[in-house]
């Protein structure tokens, strides 16, 4: 669809027009997907990763390279 849509309007009016569809998909998406879980993310769910790097030092090191990973 690029490749065509390229040859035939140019490269910025693709980009657009791929756009206004990639957002049309996620409009649809969100208003019809459900959750499968039943009770809504509370505020100690959000500390859970915090408790898991005081219980366990692999999980330190784990994030400690993805950090690297991520800025190199």
């Amino acid at each position: 669809m690029f490749s065509f849509l390229v040859g035939k309007l140019g490269f910025g009016w693709t980009l657009q027009i791929m756009a206004f569809i990639c957002l049309l998909l996620l409009f649809i998406a969100t208003f019809t997907l459900r959750s499968r879980t039943t009770r809504a993310v509370g505020r100690p769910d959000w500390f859970e990763p915090v408790r898991a790097a005081r219980e366990n030092a692999s999980y330190i090191w784990l994030l400690v390279g993805l950090f690297f990973g991520f800025w190199g």
